[in-house]
């Protein structure tokens, strides 16, 4: 009796530190804190799966390498968000034709002329894998979708997109705004 108490008050214990935890990670802002890109917390949900800070993390040193590299401004943090609950979006979004790694792999030879790796490196990718799933095979999809549903702008599309599939975003300072499908 008394081994169950002990297992049941560090059951408790080991909750209330979690949820702790994910209550500091979704009250703040920045992606780059440690404790929010050491664990994959979720900071943004849909019935199709979570984002999570790690995704956040990770799309934000893009956002910061693409814009070393190009010399522009580094994107908001609400930007940030925006363009990962938008690809989540489209990456769940009904196509009636599927978009491939190999129509990604085939995009980028063909069409970017991207065959060398240094091309790509300085943009914060690793490999031409990470470059077509993360840029190329969102892009694609996109423009399916556009396509299939004869939509001209992708403001509409994403707008359309947040109005099929709830976006429940777990933080805090930022609000889902489903009128225009982004992170306000």
């Amino acid at each position: 009796m008394k081994r169950i108490v002990i297992w049941i008050f560090v059951a408790c214990v080991l909750l209330l530190l979690f949820i702790g935890s994910e209550l500091y990670v979704v009250s703040r802002s920045n992606p780059n804190s440690r404790i929010v890109s050491s664990f994959p917390w979720p900071i943004a949900c849909s019935l199709r799966g979570c984002i999570t800070s790690k995704d956040w993390a990770l799309q934000r040193s893009y956002d910061t390498a693409f814009a070393q590299k190009t010399s522009k401004m580094i994107p908001s943090e609400s930007s940030t968000l925006t363009t990962i609950l938008r690809r989540h979006l489209i990456s769940h979004a009904n196509l009636q034709s599927s978009i491939t790694p190999q129509d990604a792999v085939k995009y980028r030879t063909a069409i970017l002329h991207t065959t060398d790796i240094a091309t790509i490196r300085p943009l914060g990718m690793s490999s031409f894998d990470q470059y077509d799933t993360t840029i190329i095979l969102p892009f694609l999809q996109q423009e399916a979708l556009m396509k299939q549903n004869n939509i001209p702008d992708t403001e509409i599309l994403y707008k359309n997109l947040a109005h099929q599939r709830p976006i429940f975003l777990l933080l805090f300072h930022y609000h889902w705004n489903t009128d225009r499908g982004e992170v306000e």
